[in-house]
């Protein structure tokens, strides 16, 4: 008697199919497991006290298990259930579908059922593997019910996992409303208001232009508390993300728990809080693992009084500045498009007591994307004077090519916050105005 079972291992957010195989036969009577490392070695006497609690009478024979494929990440009791599963179904005392589901669940020495961690994740690769459905223990079952595509039921015991397969029970799985998954979907922490943030302005433009055309941003400047408020204030940003992306970003948040100068908002985006090397040095793996990322916002300064901006407040020593832009994480720079000055607001002496709520600010940033959707044929060409401001800048500053389209990318995102067809010579000057932090004094492109 031969039954396969399935279920899945996690390495941080990335998922594995596992397969469990279970063959029974006369022989001498004991549990032998092939393919198990760590924890998963002591599941069998786990689970061979839980199928009998349960109140399943399975004759002693010769059960042999196997796990494929064979790595260190399987030590973990979510693997109960498909052992138990596949175990009954070779006795023959569940029904042989287990080709169509996905199993996840640890069980408890009475035959129960208990929560597992990220329920919603697992769902979703058995929704992208193709299974039909999916068991999970009962107090996940919402987690897992989050996605589409996939049928999630919820099992307090093993008894309900053999009232689910067997057809003549009629199960139903559980179907959540949109109201229901939002709210599970939504930020668990209190999201700050842009309104906090005071003389903005500027800062807040130069985001908004920076999101509108995908491209990665730096805070600069010596305020790091205006700094830290604006990144906390990115999480209120509405962006149009599907279910899975949001459940993605949702898991990699917690994942970043534990690290007090990365965060990934449950939109998209990772926080770097300080770019210096030796505090984010995780920036590359996490940047270049997490899927469909809608960028990266950082802060850092470029000197150590952080006022290089500004050189009639900086006093720092051509040197120093040289040493201390080295200590910032180099990938990062060479990742990010637009440096947003905070300390000195471009619109400062017109704005100096203007600040914007986040309402205001996703009305903004929504009236850009709908003007860019809904006028397609718009000038991405700069008009004459701005071609010839281009023409002199990169003339007189040999800037690379690589630069000069994300001028020119900014700039047509600034032209379309205003809901303006044409891109004119102000919104070039602003878009370099943004683009060049890194660039004076001949400190590379």
């Amino acid at each position: 008697m031969f039954c396969k079972a399935f279920s899945c291992v996690l390495s941080d957010t990335d998922a594995h199919l596992i397969s469990v195989e279970t063959d029974i036969r006369n022989g001498l009577p004991g549990y032998f497991l092939c393919g198990a490392q760590g924890e998963l070695k002591e599941s069998k006497d786990r689970v061979r006290v839980a199928i009998e609690n349960a109140g399943f009478s399975v004759p002693p024979k010769r059960i042999t298990i196997n796990f494929s494929p064979v790595g260190p990440s399987k030590d973990v009791g979510f693997l109960d259930l498909p052992i138990a599963v596949s175990i009954l179904t070779a006795y023959g005392l569940l029904p042989d579908k287990t080709k169509d589901y996905l199993f996840a669940g640890e069980l408890s020495l009475d035959g129960s059922l208990m929560g597992i961690d990220k329920a919603s994740l697992r769902t979703l690769f058995a929704m992208r593997t193709g299974f039909e459905a999916i068991i999970l223990p009962e107090e996940n079952v919402k987690e897992g019910g989050i996605v589409e595509g996939i049928k999630v039921y919820g099992a307090k015991n093993l008894r309900e996992v053999l009232k689910i397969l067997d057809d003549r029970e009629k199960t139903k799985p559980v179907v959540l409303s949109e109201k229901e998954r939002d709210e599970l979907l939504s930020p668990t922490e209190p999201i700050k208001d842009f309104s906090e943030v005071k003389n903005g302005y500027s800062s807040i433009r130069a985001i908004l232009g920076g999101i509108l055309c995908k491209k990665n941003i730096m805070l600069l400047g010596a305020n790091e508390e205006k700094a830290a408020k604006i990144m906390e204030c990115i999480s209120g940003i509405k962006m149009r993300l599907s279910v899975e992306d949001r459940i993605v970003f949702k898991e990699y948040g917690r994942l970043l728990d534990d690290d007090e100068n990365m965060k990934v908002t449950e939109n998209g985006y990772l926080l770097v809080f300080d770019a210096v090397k030796k505090n984010s040095e995780r920036y590359t793996q996490i940047s270049r693992q997490i899927p469909r990322l809608n960028g990266t916002i950082s802060y850092g300064k470029l000197c150590p009084c952080g006022y290089y901006t500004d050189k009639s407040r900086c006093k720092c020593s051509y040197g120093k500045i040289e040493t201390y832009i080295k200590r910032i994480n180099p990938s990062l720079v060479s990742d990010t498009a637009v440096f947003v000055p905070i300390e000195d607001d471009y619109y400062e002496y017109l704005l100096s007591e203007m600040s914007l709520s986040t309402e205001q600010v996703n009305n903004w940033l929504n009236r850009g994307a709908e003007f860019a959707k809904n006028n397609i044929y718009r000038e991405t060409r700069p008009e004459r004077d701005g071609l010839e401001f281009l023409e002199n800048y990169f003339f007189n500053n040999l800037f690379t090519e690589f630069f000069y389209y994300n001028v020119l990318d900014l700039a047509r995102s600034l032209a379309d916050l205003d809901e303006e067809e044409k891109v004119s010579c102000v919104y070039l000057e602003e878009a370099v105005h943004y683009c060049t932090f890194m660039k004076k004094e001949g400190k590379g492109d």
